[in-house]
């Protein structure tokens, strides 16, 4: 996480911000850490955990052994004077350290917690290991799969996880995918994200960035990447050719992915924000959303002006979900509609 993280701040951190990571420990072990950026918005500062916008969360963290005086020491540090609000990105809704923070904020009066929408995080759940999650998949998607495995074979088509000789080529097939997919509507399309993602991976080398393979004749069909810590990991991101639709190359990838991270013990696969083709996947997600801490004091004003949006956002959301299904697809096929123009 520490390599990712730092990538981040090298490349993709706010204009002029301010490295400000807090911590919190007991004797010598770590029991909560807040790694944020502070950057000036007007007269004030605004504290966001690294990494916001990105497919990363739980990067604020707390053991379950952090008791009060803990906290409280960790929310002194975080505000400054000139502090607006704390931003915490896609905090999981049953994660207790921002009411913790809120109730050990230093002062009489705890600040103002605001949360945006929540968003579903769908997670693949392997703690039996491949096969018994692979057999709980439905008989169709199994069908779809292993029928694309033999046409992607026949077809000359290999699939293989990078290792260390083929990790930099793997990396510069999955930017090149995605670009051509996302352009510019991508941070990792970009010449900061590109440099980001080529750090990270020097940082967090195979074993820990998680690259799948599909390819025929040096050129890759199908990457998809994961990032993986102890006995967890999270996807980051993939790409495809749209030649080869008729194969399912994204879901022949991201299975070879899964595939992996059973093979290497881990218990769980974060697939990130979104649903769609993931639901194939699994049923079993997480809900997420970005918590602020709002102080009380003279940056109050500015901090509250900027979540007009977020709660205009969240009204949105309420009312696109009262609209019945027909309506619903209209609505977000006129945003995409939008966005591309």
């Amino acid at each position: 996480m520490s390599g990712w993280l730092l990538a981040w701040w090298h490349h993709m951190a706010p204009p002029g911000g301010r490295l400000h990571v807090t911590t919190a420990w007991r004797g010598s072990r770590l029991v909560a850490i807040v790694p944020a950026v502070s950057h000036r918005r007007g007269p004030f500062d605004r504290l966001s955990t690294m990494g916001a916008g990105m497919a990363v969360r739980g990067v604020a963290l707390a053991d379950r052994a952090a008791g009060p005086d803990d906290l409280a020491c960790l929310a002194a540090c975080a505000p400054g004077r000139r502090t607006a609000r704390l931003d915490l990105a896609a905090v999981q809704d049953d994660d207790p350290l921002p009411d913790a923070l809120r109730e050990a904020w230093p002062g009489r009066t705890q600040p103002l917690r605001a949360a945006g929408v929540t968003e579903r995080v769908p997670v693949v759940r392997l703690h039996r290991g491949y096969t018994p999650w692979w057999e709980l998949r439905s008989g169709a998607f199994r069908q779809r799969i292993a029928r694309a495995e033999r046409r992607l074979a026949a077809d000359g088509a290999e699939a293989w996880m990078a290792g260390p000789e083929r990790h930099g080529w793997a990396l510069e097939e999955f930017l090149r995918l995605h670009a051509s997919r996302w352009g510019s509507r991508s941070p990792l399309a970009g010449d900061a994200g590109r440099r980001m993602m080529r750090e990270a991976a020097a940082s967090l080398g195979p074993q820990a960035m998680r690259i799948h393979v599909l390819a025929r004749d040096n050129r890759a069909i199908a990457v998809h990447v994961a990032v993986r810590a102890g006995n967890a990991a999270a996807y980051w991101n993939g790409g495809w050719d749209p030649a080869w639709a008729r194969h399912s190359p994204g879901l022949v990838s991201l299975t070879g992915l899964v595939r992996d991270a059973a093979a290497n013990g881990v218990a769980a696969v974060d697939l990130g924000v979104g649903s769609g083709y993931k639901d194939h996947f699994t049923r079993d997600a997480v809900g997420v959303r970005d918590v602020s801490l709002i102080p009380w004091g003279l940056a109050m004003p500015a901090a509250l002006a900027a979540e007009l949006p977020v709660v205009a956002r969240a009204a949105a959301g309420r009312g696109l979900r009262r609209l019945p299904a027909g309506g619903q697809a209209r609505v977000r096929a006129a945003r995409r509609r939008l966005r591309r123009r």
